[in-house]
């Protein structure tokens, strides 16, 4: 396993974002689609989890990680979001 050392990983992050950010609805969806996973196999049967999202546009980031959470168990599943794309977006 390759190890990428802190400053190249937030450089490669940067250019994903970028790159997504430009993307309409349905190909956010597919490239996002199954992207997350957990680290390890983690009980939250009963568990209530907030996702912290820095810009919510298409929802697609949170619900595939909700997927992820509500496969662990977790009960409910909320979302904050600090700034939303949806006046801008038009694809």
């Amino acid at each position: 396993m390759y190890s990428l050392s802190p400053p190249t990983l937030v450089n490669i992050l940067k250019i994903i974002i970028e790159v997504i950010f430009k993307l309409g609805k349905a190909e956010r969806e597919k490239i996002l689609s199954g992207v997350f996973m957990a680290a390890e196999k983690i009980n939250l049967r009963g568990k209530k989890i907030l996702i912290v999202d820095d810009i919510f546009t298409t929802g697609t980031t949170c619900r595939e990680c909700a997927k992820v959470l509500k496969s662990l168990g977790a009960e409910k599943i909320f979302v904050l979001a600090f700034a939303s794309g949806f006046n801008d977006y038009k694809r």
